[in-house]
């Protein structure tokens, strides 16, 4: 895909500030072609602020689990989603 269109292209990283999230949130950030949306629980946690420094749009997962409707926002515009489940 062209680098135009990939600059366009919003990615949503969830668990940013784990092992795997926080590898392919700073691996996109590094490539500079895409915008990544950060999924993380603390936005003041130090590896939260990197990120949001490093280029990311932070967003809190401090909301009520038992409502989608905080997560719906979240993946609101991204063209992409990276998410674990165990």
């Amino acid at each position: 895909m062209p680098q135009s269109i990939n600059a366009e292209r919003l990615i949503l990283v969830t668990g940013a500030t784990g092992n795997q999230g926080s590898a392919i949130a700073r691996h996109l950030l590094q490539r500079g072609n895409f915008k990544v949306r950060a999924l993380v629980r603390d936005p003041n946690k130090p590896a939260s602020l990197a990120l949001e420094q490093a280029g990311a749009e932070l967003y809190s997962k401090r909301f009520n689990f038992r409502s989608r409707t905080h997560e719906i926002k979240a993946y609101q515009s991204a063209s992409s989603r990276h998410r674990w489940r165990f």
